[in-house]
């Protein structure tokens, strides 16, 4: 009788292993994929893709075998072919999704050597097969770690034999390497005399026959991690703790420690000891981007470009000229102390109108949320007065939850959050005062600092200073620049509306306006002044943080006319 392939299956194929080392696998991934194969031609499935996973499967996020079960949910492939259910699945995550996908039917079938399991099939048998293969992996594991922790209390070290050293067969014993021991203990004696770098004993024992894996030269780091290894003199470490082994011994311990207070030496990192210039990476060049360095030429500290990156035409500038053009920025920011006290009575009266301002928008918000409170309470008396239905009382109550649940929230910042908005514009008077304190002494290095602090990308061209101002100090820079062009000395009497005006600009630059919106109909903004509050029933403004004051502006809805006072 002759077969016909299936069409109505896709067949995926999907082989695993737990890991690379072909001797710990019993069936390796080319027997598995020609057992596949075999199960295939047998059956006639139609194969769409075979997949190979070198990875345990006790743990859940195998990456090929979610693609595989994602591509089949699909609907790219509906069967598996596999060795064992348990090439699938050692964790009840895996199984139980491959499981649901059986019962979804979205799986069709898993063929294995063994058996063919389909959705039909009993599902307690196949939650009994990967619970068996999970429960086989954890035994596993702990018969494993109780052998490593019996062979640790033996004396015996668990793992791959050390260079020097080659496993009895038949035991778990190590001894020493009748060929690569001595040249071993030879390493050590070398480094011992302190007379030969390590690449020198890497490369006289190389010659007498000592190799590395692949029979190649070991590496420098190789045997530095060889002459730091306390196992060659009897101890070794294993998950943090140290054991006395029973190995031979290549080293005594006296020859040991005598290496390694030669290595410490050697290694101590030594310290460079640089020249102490005041603008060390500081600037950059303003034509290439690279660093300017300082040299000393003929008595005089030069600045000129490291020109790493490609050719750069910038030429040497005297230090001395960079130091004369930071002392004029500072120069340029120390503004009389009268516009400084000006600004520090201004914040603090700012703070003062602020308060009075939060406290009114408390009390606005809360009223709005009395309100909202008293709406929701009469719509739930029409609806038990059955004069709404309950879609209506729902779509009502909705519409207020989420005006209030916005209320709530502005309320909450306007008690917790309007303190620290002044907190930049204190901090940059505090640097104006800064910068006129350091305008009257000679400090160049608190002067560069300063300029650091105010200033970012600094760069030189043309042997100019180039400085990209911070957050309000380009303001303080073109008040500064207006000052001179009309009269510097006027600047020490400046008229009050002088200062107003530079205080506005900083204050706008560092405190922007807020707009707040409340929606009901009692409480409503100025159409043009957006931080200015108004309520109807009281007819009352608050002027919140922002607002232009000395204006008329109209209550928006009402036809109120209000004159800021």
């Amino acid at each position: 009788m002759i077969q016909t392939k299936n069409i109505q299956l896709k067949h995926f194929i999907y082989v695993r292993k737990s890991t690379r080392d072909e001797k710990r696998q019993v069936l390796s991934i080319g027997s598995q994929f020609e057992a596949a194969d075999n199960i295939a031609g047998t059956n006639c499935c139609n194969v769409i893709q075979r997949f190979a996973e070198e990875q345990s499967a006790l743990k859940p996020g195998r990456p090929l075998l979610n693609e595989m079960l994602d591509r089949i949910e699909r609907g790219e492939a509906n069967a598996i072919i596999c060795w064992k259910l348990d090439r699938l699945a050692r964790n009840m995550v895996d199984g139980g999704r491959i499981i649901q996908m059986l019962q979804d039917g979205s799986l069709k079938e898993i063929r294995t050597y063994e058996k063919l399991w389909t959705p039909v099939d009993n599902v307690i048998h196949l939650a009994i097969e990967f619970g068996s293969a999970n429960q086989y992996s954890r035994d596993l594991s702990v018969n494993l770690k109780r052998g490593i922790r019996t062979r640790l209390s033996q004396g015996i070290w668990p793992g791959v034999a050390r260079l020097g050293y080659y496993r009895v067969p038949g035991t778990r014993r190590l001894v020493m390497h009748p060929s690569k021991g001595p040249l071993v203990r030879k390493v050590f004696k070398l480094a011992a005399k302190g007379t030969h770098s390590i690449r020198e004993i890497r490369d006289l024992v190389f010659e007498q026959g000592l190799r590395g894996n692949g029979e190649r030269s070991l590496t420098i780091s190789a045997t530095h991690r060889i002459l730091h290894d306390g196992f060659y003199h009897g101890v070794f470490e294993y998950g943090g703790a140290k054991y006395e082994g029973v190995h031979d011994k290549l080293v005594s311990k006296e020859l040991f420690d005598q290496v390694q207070a030669i290595l410490r030496v050697r290694t101590r990192p030594r310290k460079r000891e640089l020249k102490r210039f005041l603008y060390r990476r500081t600037f950059r060049c303003g034509e290439c981007g690279c660093y300017i360095t300082t040299e000393t030429q003929k008595g005089h500290n030069y600045l000129h470009c490291t020109k790493r990156r490609s050719t750069c035409v910038q030429k040497y500038v005297r230090e001395e000229i960079i130091g004369g053009q930071i002392d004029k920025l500072v120069h340029d920011l120390a503004l009389p102390r009268i516009w400084i006290n000006f600004c520090e009575s201004e914040i603090v009266r700012e703070k003062v109108l602020d308060a009075k301002a939060v406290e009114k928008r408390v009390q606005l918000l809360s009223a709005a949320l009395a309100e909202l409170d008293v709406k929701l309470d009469r719509y739930l008396d029409l609806l038990a007065e059955r004069t709404i239905s309950q879609n209506e009382y729902a779509f009502k109550r909705d519409r207020l939850e989420a005006q209030r649940a916005k209320l709530s929230e502005e309320l909450r910042l306007s008690r917790t959050d309007h303190g620290t908005r002044f907190e930049p514009l204190e901090e940059f008077i505090r640097g104006l005062n800064e910068a006129t304190v350091l305008d009257s002494v000679e400090n160049p290095s608190e002067k560069l600092r300063f300029l650091r602090k105010t200033g970012s990308n600094l760069s030189i061209r043309d042997g100019l200073l180039i400085v990209d101002w911070k957050k309000g100090w380009n303001c303080a820079v073109l008040w500064q620049r207006k000052l001179v062009l009309v009269n510097r000395k006027s600047a020490k009497n400046p008229s009050r509306s002088t200062m107003r005006r530079f205080w506005n600009d900083i204050r706008t630059t560092f405190i922007p306006a807020e707009v707040m919106a409340i929606g009901t109909g009692s409480v409503v903004q100025l159409r043009d002044q957006p931080n200015v509050l108004v309520d109807a029933r009281e007819e009352q403004a608050v002027f919140l943080p922002g607002a232009v004051r000395n204006r008329t502006g109209r209550a928006a809805g009402l036809g109120l006319e209000l004159v800021c006072p």
